[in-house]
């Protein structure tokens, strides 16, 4: 919660999920982001989110993966469909993972 409130809390972003999917065997940070959709090149975002991240979190609060997403599933009450995350993650988005 406190990373994903971290990510909201930047210009630019509309949404996000934080997540810790298995990467080859080890568990690894990933960030699901929804941008606005005037924002530019999603790699300079990131960078930015990141360099921000490193100043208010402790470094492996961090995450290591970006990708950027149309949307986060929600509840009707507002909550994250954590167990549809996965599969967004796992799925092909053209140039998003980053």
């Amino acid at each position: 919660m406190e990373i994903e409130s971290a990510i909201r809390s930047c210009e630019g972003v509309e949404d996000c999920a934080v997540l810790a999917p298995l990467l080859n065997g080890a568990s690894t940070l990933a960030a699901l982001v929804v941008l606005e959709p005037s924002i530019g090149e999603s790699d300079e975002v990131f960078s930015a989110l990141r360099a921000r991240l490193r100043r208010r979190l402790e470094p492996f609060r961090v995450p290591k993966r970006w990708t950027q997403v149309p949307d986060i599933p929600r509840t009707g009450s507002g909550k994250i469909m954590r167990h549809k995350l996965n599969s967004i993650l796992g799925s092909d988005t053209p140039g998003a993972d980053r």
